[in-house]
């Protein structure tokens, strides 16, 4: 291995180890269950027990090398030969101690065992958290008995990965163990293990890309609503990478009936997506895309644009009057920018405050939509910084409340704020105190599970729309989210729509109801 790994068992003898038997105790091993020769670990399986290291480890990068032997005892002569690797131990001198196991049985290596209500997270649901939970490998590859496996186990801030002989097995997040001692069963079988050797050093542990989740349920035989013709809405979705190009539709009286398409690249070959767009009173629609923003006319003529500098992005645009135009442009630093489009004159340029100002890998998650609302304040949705803010005219800030990964802030007319969560799967409603006053969370509607919430809507009956986007989970999963969703304030679906074929509509970003009173660049719309 390279110079960051340390021998954890160094061929010649137990130091830095000690052993326990279920019987015996510690340190006490008159039958030798555990024996080093010839620079090998020999387990003879004889007695249940483990040895466990003397200190404790948090984020590491474990590799090792182990083989059968031949003898099995009772109670497991009969069975598959079983041993195992047990991290994040916190209670020693029983068995089994609490701790998360990488299983070592015959056509079972890779497979979790949670240990005395220990939980991860497996394509995004919870382990239950009981005595013990078993949580199955996804593949299998392992060598015939007798051949040596080379198994590695990487945890890392909570993500913990499985390997066998170079393959991803298993894997899970959000571990509610994150460290403890590592230890090495003795159950049954006869096994050797050598080369055992750990990296600490979290700047070089490279865990592997996580997998995407699969969709926590399928499609119900049956949605609410009237499909695409319930409303007519203008609609869009971030990061349709299916394809080669970004779509916005517009939809009326239940049919797709325009439609307008960017290029997925930009001509600097930078990814473009829509993440906010507007139609206005005079038919035009105003969009930013990442890379900029523009307004087209129906005719789809471009007549106004913006591109933002290099290592900056924009994903908010909204109009104020039908002349101007305010952007939130991602960057270091951030900044809100009102340009008046006539006559291209920046009016405000504002530096606005990030978690990570200096760091350009933080721009892309600063801000979504920000707004300014109807008093001439501005509504922040700080994602990165899991805050809303509120700014009055000289940028000071009068209010701000706590929102994990906050995408979206709409200021509802009844003075509250229509919060979205992104990637933790709310909307929430909250008042000037700061206090929830009404909320959906993402299993909260039975048949329509929330995934990641983007933009919301509040109609002027009090429903609320959502925008439920699924692109972070494996793409033959995408077809099963349902892209949209109105509830009542007492939550019940009253329309879904799940449109991904015939027309395919794509994820579910942005929404604008269309058959709401008042217009967009006024602030007449609660969006």
């Amino acid at each position: 291995m390279g110079q960051d790994f340390k021998p954890l068992f160094n061929g010649r003898n137990l130091e830095g180890w000690h052993s326990f038997l279920k019987t015996k105790g510690k340190d006490n091993d008159p039958d030798t269950v555990f024996s080093v020769k010839d620079g090998l670990l020999r387990i003879s399986g004889k007695e249940f027990g483990y040895i466990v290291t003397d200190r404790s480890f948090a984020n590491f990068h474990l590799v090792l090398e182990f083989k059968w032997g031949e003898k099995k005892f009772p109670p497991r002569e009969n069975r598959v030969r079983d041993n195992g690797i047990l991290y994040y131990v916190v209670q020693d001198d029983k068995v089994w101690p609490r701790s998360i196991e990488c299983q070592i049985q015959e056509g079972d290596c890779g497979d979790f065992w949670l240990i005395d209500s220990v939980t991860v997270v497996i394509d995004g649901v919870r382990t239950a958290s009981t005595k013990n939970t078993r949580a199955i490998k996804k593949k299998d590859n392992e060598k015939p008995t007798g051949e040596w496996n080379r198994l590695e186990i990487m945890a890392r801030d909570g993500r913990c990965v499985h390997i066998m002989n170079g393959v991803v097995v298993n894997e899970g997040a959000e571990a509610s163990l994150r460290s403890g001692k590592i230890l090495i069963q003795s159950e049954g079988a006869e096994i050797y293990y050598r080369k055992i050797e750990i990296n600490e050093d979290p700047a070089t542990i490279k865990l592997p890309p996580a997998p995407r989740p699969a969709a926590r349920a399928p499609v119900p035989d049956v949605l609410p609503g009237k499909g695409l013709a319930q409303h007519d809405f203008l609609y869009t979705g971030q990061w349709d990478t299916r394809k080669d190009s970004q779509t916005l539709s517009l939809v009326q009286k239940g049919k797709v009936v325009w439609q307008y398409a960017i290029p997925n690249k930009d001509r600097n070959n930078i990814l473009s997506e829509f993440s906010d767009i507007h139609r206005l009173s005079n038919g035009h629609i105003l969009y930013a895309c990442k890379t900029g923003a523009a307004e087209i006319t129906a005719g789809k003529k471009i007549i106004w644009s913006y591109e933002c500098p290099a290592g900056s992005e924009c994903h908010s645009a909204q109009p104020i009057g039908l002349d101007k135009v305010l952007l939130c442009q991602n960057g270091t630093p951030a900044k809100v920018i009102l340009i008046n489009k006539k006559t291209g004159k920046v009016e405000m340029e504002q530096v606005v405050p990030t978690a990570r100002p200096d760091d350009p890998k933080s721009v892309h998650g600063q801000f979504r939509q920000m707004r300014m609302t109807n008093e001439g304040t501005y509504l922040l949705p700080h994602l990165n910084m899991g805050k809303v803010i509120e700014y009055d005219k000289n940028w000071q800030p009068i209010w701000t409340v706590d929102a994990p990964s906050a995408w979206a802030a709409v200021r509802l007319k009844n003075g509250n704020t229509l919060i979205s969560g992104n990637q933790h799967g709310y909307v929430r409603e909250v008042n000037t105190k700061g206090e929830i006053v009404w909320e959906v969370n993402k299993d909260d509607l039975p048949g329509f599970p929330l995934y990641t919430v983007h933009q919301v809507v509040r109609l002027n009956n009090g429903n609320t729309v959502i925008c439920n986007w699924g692109g972070f989970l494996r793409k033959e999963d995408w077809d099963k989210v349902v892209q949209v969703i109105e509830v009542t304030p007492d939550k019940k679906v009253v329309w879904a729509l799940h449109q991904w074929n015939n027309p395919d509509l794509g994820p579910s970003s942005c929404i604008q109801m269309l058959d709401e009173k008042g217009k967009d660049e006024k602030g007449e719309l609660q969006r």
